[in-house]
């Protein structure tokens, strides 16, 4: 299995998820955070799908989508977590409630 690309793609989802909340919470663009890391995510995963594909069988493509999403995940959720309750504890919800 190619692990590095897989690790690879995980890490550049991880940043750019990341890196887009970092413009997107303090813009006020919070309502519009979800698609466009659904893009994100979807764009990743589609390249190292394409990338792999003659190397990999199906189940292995299944494998390497659900471990570049787990990489990025371990990225993202603290980097959420210090986002929104040290960088910018002050920003709006979605639901419009102060947090």
């Amino acid at each position: 299995m190619e692990w590095s690309s897989t690790f690879r793609a995980g890490l550049v989802l991880g940043a750019a998820v990341v890196a887009w909340q970092l413009v997107s919470v303090p813009a006020g663009l919070t309502g519009v955070f979800v698609p466009v890391a659904f893009a994100l995510q979807l764009g990743v995963v589609v390249g190292l799908l394409v990338r792999t594909r003659e190397a990999q069988a199906y189940g292995q493509q299944v494998l390497s989508a659900a471990v570049l999403s787990a990489i990025a995940g371990a990225m993202i959720f603290p980097a959420s977590l210090l986002v929104t309750s040290v960088l910018f504890p002050e920003h709006e919800a979605l639901d419009g409630s102060s947090s």
